[in-house]
């Protein structure tokens, strides 16, 4: 199992390979709602 680091609001890091991504301006959240501004958990 691999795990995903967030690097920052626009990078992520998987297997050891950095990637683009967009992150909402509220974070990663498990607690998603309409319009929280957030990303929702997922895999």
């Amino acid at each position: 199992m691999f795990n995903i680091i967030i690097n920052s609001p626009n990078k992520l890091t998987y297997r050891g390979i950095e990637f683009r991504c967009a992150i909402g301006r509220n974070g990663v959240t498990v607690d998603k709602k309409e319009g929280d501004g957030a990303t929702p958990v997922g895999c």
